[in-house]
């Protein structure tokens, strides 16, 4: 799967980048998203269910930093993970024009 290098979510662009290592709090991560820099990062050599996981993980937490919406991690990471399986068990291709 690949994503594009910059995405936008209400009206804010976002830059997608890759790391071989990320870490957060000391923690290693899979991804995460830099609030001053507008960047999610992406570790890289994911499979492609675990990337698009993570990828909608850090979009949630985007969009929550945007509207200051107040969500705790286990929230994002619950509405990533079924937003994932919304996308798959209904056959949504994004990326199709």
């Amino acid at each position: 799967m690949r994503l594009p290098n910059t995405i936008t979510i209400a009206g804010h662009e976002i830059k997608i980048k890759y790391r071989k290592k990320l870490f957060v709090d000391g923690n290693e991560c899979w991804g995460v998203y830099e609030e001053d820099s507008h960047t999610i990062y992406l570790k890289t050599g994911m499979e492609s269910t675990r990337k698009m996981e993570i990828f909608l993980h850090e979009c949630l937490h985007v969009i929550e930093d945007i509207h200051t919406l107040h969500l705790s991690e286990k929230e994002i990471k619950l509405l990533g993970i079924e937003l994932l399986g919304l996308i798959r068990n209904n056959n949504i291709n994004l990326l199709k024009k």
